[in-house]
């Protein structure tokens, strides 16, 4: 039998969120403490978070019965044991706030490659 060996190390993700645009600025700040909390619970750790603002979607979201055109995107880069990220994730599909979300793993020359682009610029 061949045995397994479990990956250990710490990976970086970028994570995406989607949030009602008809939210206040308090409802906001109370769905992104509960991403936060989660991301704590699972033994992640938040290395940036940006808010991309209000953007129009592409196509209507309908969740709660309400259809949504527009949606505030929020940006995080996390860190995760590979082990836990799965647990994070059934929690954010839980979480009946958040609209639609991506966590992908993220590419480790993220950062050069912007950086050689603005050079370019």
């Amino acid at each position: 039998m061949m045995k397994l060996i479990a990956d250990n190390t710490v990976k970086t993700y970028e994570f995406t969120y989607l949030l009602p645009e008809f939210l206040t600025t308090a409802e906001v700040a109370k769905a992104t403490e509960e991403v936060e909390k989660l991301v704590k619970k699972h033994k992640g750790k938040i290395v940036s978070t940006e808010d991309w603002g209000k953007k129009n979607l592409s196509y209507k979201v309908v969740k709660g019965g309400k259809k949504h055109a527009d949606a505030l995107f929020t940006h995080m880069i996390l860190e995760f044991e590979p082990k836990n990220v799965q647990n994070f994730e059934k929690g954010v599909y839980l979480n009946e706030g958040i609209l639609r979300h991506l966590l992908v793993v993220a590419e480790k020359e993220t950062k050069s490659r912007l950086t050689k682009k603005e050079d370019k610029e």
